[in-house]
């Protein structure tokens, strides 16, 4: 494997393993950037997450958060979506399509960078082996205003940066379904002014963020097998509100 770079975040504590496991698997395999299995401090079998999927509306999951590490979660995985928190990259990535949109802040900037690696045709990978804890949030806590303001407005970057206009309008109710349903979850923990602020500021910076937009032509494949896999891991590990809600009014991926 050509050299890399490892990036951890500050509240994750890694098994004394993690880097030789996920640099030996990414570096047998043609992965541009890897991940492992990231479970949720003080616990041995609840994640935080693994890899990232994301879907039509436009809304990140990370697969498996707060659920058990089951099955669905022990086995080598081509992902085109790796959370930030605990992963490693190939250097030379970061020439091909640049690095992390610093406009972004925080929050849905390595799903910004998975979606350019996307338009270039570059897969990472998922080695459950490699094993991580993350506190979550450390900084300013899950639901702290400054988080939802940043994810918010964030989600709409993610559609002005990427989504073609006609796509826009093919997904228009899947985008509108997914956004809502983010409010609803931003309102029950007392954040409503602060999703409003996010969305006002996505909206008026929208214009901008689409002038250095990096429109794939195959983002609509990429998107549709990015949903299905979130209604089949949903399936199998069982469903929670978000998700319900989401494929009821929009219906089933095909």
């Amino acid at each position: 494997m050509s050299p890399g770079i490892a990036l951890v975040n500050s509240d994750v504590e890694l098994d004394e393993r993690w880097l030789e496991v996920l640099w030996a698997g990414a570096g047998s395999s043609t992965c541009q950037f890897a991940t492992g299995k990231i479970l949720q401090t003080g616990t041995q079998d609840i994640l935080d997450g693994s890899f990232d999927l994301l879907c039509r509306g436009g809304t990140a999951w990370r697969a498996g958060a707060g659920s058990a590490a089951s099955a669905s979660f022990d086995s080598f995985r081509a992902i085109q979506f790796c959370s930030a928190t605990a992963a490693i990259f190939r250097s030379d990535l970061f020439s091909r399509v640049g690095l992390f949109e610093e406009s972004f802040e925080s929050y849905l900037e390595d799903v910004d960078l998975g979606l350019r690696c996307a338009a270039a045709g570059l897969q990472g990978g998922y080695f459950p082996d490699a094993v991580c804890w993350h506190r979550g949030s450390a900084t300013f806590g899950r639901w702290d205003t400054r988080v939802v303001r940043l994810i918010s407005r964030n989600q709409v970057f993610l559609i002005a940066r990427h989504y073609p206009g006609q796509l826009i309008l093919h997904w228009l109710w899947p985008i509108v379904v997914a956004q809502a349903l983010w409010g609803v979850l931003a309102v029950r923990h007392g954040c409503t002014i602060a999703y409003l602020r996010g969305k006002v500021e996505g909206l008026c910076r929208f214009a901008a963020q689409r002038s250095a937009s990096t429109q794939a032509a195959n983002l609509e494949p990429i998107l549709t097998e990015s949903e299905l896999q979130i209604r089949r891991l949903q399936s199998q590990i069982g469903f929670d509100a978000y998700w319900k809600v989401y494929f009821r009014l929009y219906g089933v991926s095909k």
